[in-house]
């Protein structure tokens, strides 16, 4: 369970290197180049070298992880939900 949570906690936020190297993503990068820069951005945001790519490919399309770290992931954004006024039926005459 230890070693889970480590795992996860570290895959999560390699995660959301990757996105963000992703997004940035030039013309003529190829996923190499990607995960070269997610890489970059993870070991200069954590301080540590990325050692889990192995469990971050088995995870990444895993249906379990994926709908775990999308929750985790809405959480953090902040949703404004404002309702819509009905329009008021007009008064006769």
């Amino acid at each position: 369970k230890q070693r889970w949570a480590r795992i996860n906690d570290l895959v999560c936020k390699f995660a959301g290197c990757y996105n963000t190297a992703l997004r940035e993503q030039r013309s003529g990068q190829n996923d190499n180049d990607v995960m070269k820069a997610a890489l970059d951005i993870f070991n200069s945001d954590q301080n540590i070298k990325f050692n889990l790519e192995h469990a971050w490919r088995e995870l990444r399309h895993d249906v379990k992880w994926c709908s775990t770290y999308l929750e985790k992931d809405k959480d953090k954004r902040k949703t404004t939900d404002t309702p819509v006024a009905e329009p008021e039926d007009r008064p006769i005459g």
